[in-house]
C-alpha cells in the first residue's frame, strides 16, 4: 500500500513492481484485502 499512498504510479506499474504479472490481478487482490479498489484508496488518502 505504500507504493499507492506516497507515489503517483499507474497500477499496472506498482502491480509490476510487487511481482504480479497482470494489473487486473492486483487490483481484484487488492479489493479483497482492503474493501476498495487501488484507485479508490489512492482517491481518500489524497483527500486527506
Amino acid at each position: 500500500m505504500r507504493l499507492l499512498t506516497s507515489t503517483d504510479k499507474p497500477a499496472s506499474w506498482i502491480a509490476d513492481a510487487v511481482g504480479l504479472k497482470k494489473n487486473s490481478y492486483y487490483c481484484k487482490l487488492f479489493k479483497s484485502h482492503m474493501g476498495i479498489a487501488p484507485h479508490q484508496n489512492r482517491k481518500r488518502w489524497v483527500e486527506q
